[in-house]
């Protein structure tokens, strides 16, 4: 029910800001698509490639016709939000010979990146290990916790609040 009421709230704050017109209906299905995926991940640990590339090719797609996202930042976008997750995720699994991230939420991040640009990826990185840090921390009731939880669901948080707080430079 939580869920429910914060879509609304999320959904009526872009209306508020984009009223009712196309770029409007982009962003609530790119959203709605991205509560799927965060949905799909919380539960089953899965950020599934039949969602995520498609989401990344229609972001691509979607800068052709956008004023304010062009192609060259869309693609753009791919590579870093790609890269600023497989790059620390090579370098970990080099070190310690675990994984250290899933492929699907750097795949999740370059399909954001292709949607919202390259120059906001980092601030959505770390307001996500932010927020997935503290709530580590609050659910297991240590300083230190252990063990992992589905970061697509944080990724996503972070996304939204980023896109509302930058409502007027994104997409």
């Amino acid at each position: 029910m939580f869920c429910g009421i914060a879509i609304g709230v999320i959904i009526v704050g872009f209306w508020l800001i984009y009223g009712f017109s196309s770029h409007f209906a982009v962003i609530i299905c790119f959203l709605l698509s991205l509560f799927i995926l965060a949905f799909i991940d919380s539960k089953s640990h899965i950020l599934p490639d039949a969602i995520n590339l498609p989401l990344m090719w229609l972001g691509i797609a979607y800068s052709l016709f956008s004023y304010s996202n062009l192609l060259e930042n869309s693609v753009l976008g791919v590579f870093v939000g790609y890269g600023i997750i497989i790059i620390p995720g090579v370098i970990w699994q080099a070190i310690t010979g675990s994984s250290g991230i899933g492929h699907g939420d750097a795949k999740l991040m370059a399909a954001i990146g292709a949607w919202i640009g390259p120059w906001v990826i980092p601030y959505i990185l770390l307001l996500a290990c932010l927020t997935n840090i503290l709530f580590a921390i609050f659910q297991q009731r240590r300083l230190f916790p252990v063990g992992a939880y589905p970061f697509g669901p944080f990724i996503v948080t972070s996304t939204v609040i980023i896109m509302l707080l930058q409502a007027n430079t994104i997409g």
